[in-house]
């Protein structure tokens, strides 16, 4: 039986590790052998993703179409990437989120935006503001495991108020 005295963590010795071994009988004087042991850890699904930022955010400052990127959110998790630490991204709506109150309307802070897996946030309407607010999208950093760790990457969306201009010497 081979143990030892700490916690062998793939993300702190790597991969593999060699360990040289000795062992002895218990006749005097003790007859001893040594050898290596070529030790291959494994991973476990035990850190969860950490956001690239901890102050996203974006100001929108012209009217944009559907289907325009604003900002891409990035998280890194230390697990072995083929096994756990393959981050995806999702807006998270599942959260009770507050709602914005516009002219007397209620409009949940989600709509217009989708998160891509990679972490792209991208507009799923035209946005086109006539006063300004903002808001925060919680997007969601998952790691590969069955039952994944996560973390909240929140983002500060600001609409400034557009002054348009209308032409009326005509």
């Amino acid at each position: 039986i081979v143990s030892t005295l700490e916690k062998l963590d793939r993300e702190k010795h790597g991969d593999h590790l060699t360990v040289s071994v000795t062992a002895c009988d218990s006749t005097s004087p003790p007859f001893c052998v040594r050898g290596r042991l070529e030790v291959f850890l494994g991973d476990i699904n035990d850190n969860s993703p950490i956001c690239g930022s901890l102050n996203y955010g974006v100001t929108i400052r012209e009217v944009i179409p559907a289907g325009r990127e604003i900002l891409v959110v990035a998280a890194s998790d230390a697990d072995h990437p083929a096994k756990f630490g393959d981050v995806k991204f999702t807006l998270d709506t599942v959260q009770p989120l507050p709602a914005l109150i516009m002219k007397g309307a209620m409009y949940p802070e989600t709509d217009g935006f989708v998160v891509l897996s990679n972490g792209s946030i991208v507009t799923t309407a035209a946005l086109s503001f006539e006063r300004s607010w903002e808001t925060t999208l919680f997007v969601l950093a998952s790691d590969g495991a069955a039952q994944p760790k996560t973390v909240h990457c929140p983002v500060l969306v600001r609409f400034p108020k557009i002054e348009l201009s209308v032409d009326t010497s005509t």
